[in-house]
């Protein structure tokens, strides 16, 4: 009965054996798999910058908005620029590319 069990064992090993399509398949299923694993952690990744990203947005505009509470420390061009950023970065884009075409219909 043992010696069945070897012999159909040693056959299973020589088919895998003789058989290199079933080895490239599996590295082919291995590879898809890390394949999957990297692209999730690229996503995951690309998601956490996304929030670093808004969130330096966001505490830019607090210290913009700090620089214009003590806006009396600062040089009066500092100013006006920090003021032209914070219009920029509050404006939607929308509203700017219409305010630029009600421009260009004026001129």
């Amino acid at each position: 009965m043992e010696e069945k069990k070897n012999e159909k064992m040693k056959v299973v090993k020589n088919k895998e054996v003789n058989n290199p399509d079933a080895d490239l398949q599996k590295k082919l299923v291995l590879l898809s798999e890390e394949y999957n694993k990297v692209v999730s952690q690229a996503q995951a990744l690309a998601q956490k910058l996304n929030e670093v990203q808004i969130f330096n947005a966001f505490k830019r505009l607090e210290f913009l908005f700090k620089v214009l509470e003590y806006q009396d420390n600062f040089h009066t061009t500092f100013v006006d620029a920090v003021v032209d950023e914070i219009e920029n970065t509050i404006t939607l884009k929308e509203q700017v590319e219409k305010t630029e075409e009600t421009k260009d219909e004026e001129a």
